[in-house]
């Protein structure tokens, strides 16, 4: 239809009628100048499509038919934004506020439904319910879980009361519902957070005094605690391992003295310095909204993991930036990607903005606040090809929040860069 805006690498679902027989697709990625070949010889009405990682704001694709080619439609354009760290892959939505969250390795995604008694085993792929599982001896609250898929057990961390700091339990079930065992939960306050690392579990507490807690899976005996990295009001959320060396953590940020949420990010944990962040991931929704996050789950050897909303959404979300690829072979075809480094982010005063181009282009760079509003123009002139044009951004007079830097490259092709300011 035209003016949508799709995330590089992923996969994208074109559809075509008014065809017979096999149909051309092409791909261009300047409103037409050149196209490139997608497929030929494809049957149906429809084609998932690999998305190339290839920044632009005026893609389009062509449908040919084989048959006969004077039958052809071409689509309105198309915005393709580049893969970053935080962008969003994939966003569903789910009839229950879904909570924590555990990949099962193969095609499940676990998920706990926070205001009744049931977890559901989600396809990974299109996030529908396979299977329901009737937690025994409990109402709701499950705030998290986390398998063993090689003895088949799932773990659950249950909240007592929303109302109290009155602590909750850790409860071992197996894949059909049957209760294994069942124990208080080190948490004391708000017991949220779950993650099985090298056969022990890692649980948290969002208030209080915000400790980590490596426990013994089959006793619920402490075995060590540490700080959590965040002791961010209300923060930290759900958590997550990726099997090898690092855990992550949702984070939300409300003022402490109340209000709306303000920010919200993944952290990444080294499994061996549980007290220390080592990465952040802000996340934000395609419309730029804070995302009021809950549970995370590690999507191995695709770089990226789920994360739901207490709104009922789950979203697939990027843990790195992909490389900016062109379009096709052709040197003419070839756009003018824009590298760019934001140090830190999220940022508290100041942040160092770097940026480079593969050639000499013309570079403007503005900054917007969450309702779209331009507050600043930081950058509006020449780069030369493999230069690297460095800004500072002072944040001091500006609230905390999400922002956008926008960069406009030779004054058509439009790239995004999130800047989260933290108080």
């Amino acid at each position: 239809t035209g003016g949508e805006k799709i995330v590089g690498t992923v996969d994208k679902k074109i559809s075509w009628f008014g065809f017979t027989g096999p149909v051309k697709l092409e791909f261009s990625p300047n409103n037409g100048d050149y196209w490139k070949e997608i497929g030929s010889g494809i049957e149906g009405t429809s084609y998932a499509w690999p998305v190339p990682n290839t920044p632009t704001i005026n893609a389009r694709i062509r449908v040919t038919s084989l048959n006969d080619a004077s039958k052809v439609k071409v689509s309105n354009t198309f915005s393709i934004l580049p893969r970053t760290k935080g962008s969003i892959l994939q966003e569903t939505g789910v009839s229950f506020i879904p909570y924590g969250l555990a990949y099962d390795g193969r095609d499940g995604l676990w998920v706990t439904s926070f205001q009744s008694q049931y977890i559901y085993k989600l396809n990974s792929r299109t996030l529908k319910i396979q299977k329901e599982i009737k937690v025994p001896d409990v109402d709701s609250l499950c705030t998290d879980l986390t398998l063993d898929t090689e003895r088949g057990l799932i773990y659950i961390h249950k909240l007592n009361s929303t109302t109290t700091s009155d602590g909750g339990v850790i409860i071992t079930i197996d894949t059909n519902g049957t209760l294994i065992r069942r124990y208080k939960s080190p948490a004391s306050t708000y017991p949220i957070g779950l993650a099985l690392v090298d056969g022990k579990l890692i649980c948290g507490d969002r208030d209080g005094v915000r400790r980590l807690y490596t426990v013994n899976p089959e006793t619920g005996a402490v075995e060590a605690q540490v700080n959590n990295p965040s002791q961010q009001y209300f923060g930290p959320r759900g958590l997550a391992y990726d099997g090898s060396k690092y855990l992550y953590q949702v984070i939300t940020a409300f003022p402490a003295g109340g209000g709306a949420l303000t920010n919200a990010y993944v952290v990444r944990i080294d499994k061996n310095n549980l007290g220390v962040a080592v990465d952040t991931i802000v996340l934000s929704s395609t419309a730029g909204d804070v995302v009021n996050a809950r549970g995370v789950s590690y999507n191995p050897g695709m770089d990226d993991i789920w994360v739901t909303s207490y709104d009922g959404s789950i979203f697939k979300v990027a843990t790195a930036d992909a490389d900016i690829v062109a379009g096709v072979d052709d040197v003419a075809f070839q756009q003018s990607p824009l590298k760019v480094m934001v140090t830190p982010n999220p940022l508290s005063d100041f942040a160092a903005v770097s940026f480079s181009t593969l050639k000499n282009s013309h570079v403007k760079f503005t900054i917007s606040d969450a309702l779209g509003k331009q507050i600043a123009t930081l950058f509006d002139g020449v780069v030369e090809s493999g230069a690297t044009q460095t800004l500072r951004f002072e944040s001091n007079n500006l609230p905390a929040g999400v922002y956008t830097g926008i960069f406009v490259i030779d004054g058509r092709e439009r790239m995004t860069q999130k800047l989260v300011i933290i108080k």
